[in-house]
């Protein structure tokens, strides 16, 4: 049982270290916009897609920061990606304060 703990906890550093982590998320946050464009499609209910996207874009630059950080990026790029990702949140919450 211990090996198998610490073959797990191996796989599990690397996809951290290497930042493949992100690279999951990213794809599971894809799957998922792709799913709440189709639910609005079929039933008109739920987020529309300019909505889908301005909120999951947030997210996909605070793991492009986050990814960048983890594999040694340049701060530069780790500071864009943070500032970016801020403007879209601020741009989020904008547009549902008004509505």
């Amino acid at each position: 049982m211990t090996g198998t703990l610490s073959s797990v906890m191996e796989i599990l550093r690397d996809l951290v270290v290497s930042g493949r982590v992100v690279d999951l998320v990213l794809v599971v946050m894809a799957l998922e916009s792709i799913a709440l464009w189709v639910y609005h499609k079929r039933t008109g209910k739920g987020l529309a897609p300019p909505q889908i996207a301005v909120m999951m874009l947030a997210g996909v630059f605070l793991l492009l920061a986050m990814r960048a950080a983890l594999t040694g990026g340049d701060w530069t790029l780790i500071a864009m990606c943070l500032t970016a990702s801020f403007a879209v949140h601020l741009t989020d919450l904008a547009t549902r304060w008004r509505s």
